[in-house]
């Protein structure tokens, strides 16, 4: 009864996991398992963005993980770069 209840509450509660891999072209990546009856994609992109801290860029998702790339560095403001003054 005991290996059951725990066999439930594990499969309720799921868990999510960061694993270092690399992408196909080569680039390190990150894939996030979250698995479990709760979990949803928002749980792999809340994990992606604990995990990098300057943002990411997922590459590949599906049912329960996420592969993303971190970004290195910040990305300073949004928008096209501005224009050098005039001299």
């Amino acid at each position: 009864m005991r290996a059951i209840l725990m066999i439930s509450a594990l499969a309720l509660a799921g868990c999510s996991s960061a694993v270092p891999t690399t992408t196909a072209d080569g680039r390190p990546a990150y894939e996030f398992r979250c698995g479990g009856i709760f979990d949803s994609k928002v749980d792999c992109n809340v994990d992606a963005s604990r995990m990098c801290p300057y943002g990411y860029n997922p590459v590949d998702s599906g049912p329960g993980r996420l592969l993303a790339v971190c970004a290195t560095r910040p990305t300073g403001r949004a928008g096209p770069p501005a224009a050098a003054p005039k001299t």
